[in-house]
């Protein structure tokens, strides 16, 4: 099994990742993307992700 993929998986971080990143409560993020609201994510299996590059832009677009 090959990643065909232009970005490794290892810079692709995990929900539990990211609030611990943005010290944001895990559930917040899960209500984000209940919402709609959260930055774009793939889904690997049963586990969401999201690319460093996608939470980047989240995030400026998202800075007040």
């Amino acid at each position: 099994m090959t990643n065909e993929s232009s970005e490794p998986l290892s810079n692709y971080l995990t929900y539990p990742q990211i609030a611990d990143l943005l010290n944001i409560p895990l559930r917040t993020l899960y209500l984000y993307k209940k919402e709609g609201k959260a930055p774009t994510t793939v889904k690997v299996g049963r586990h969401f992700r999201v690319s460093e590059e996608a939470l980047a832009v989240w995030i400026k677009e998202n800075t007040l």
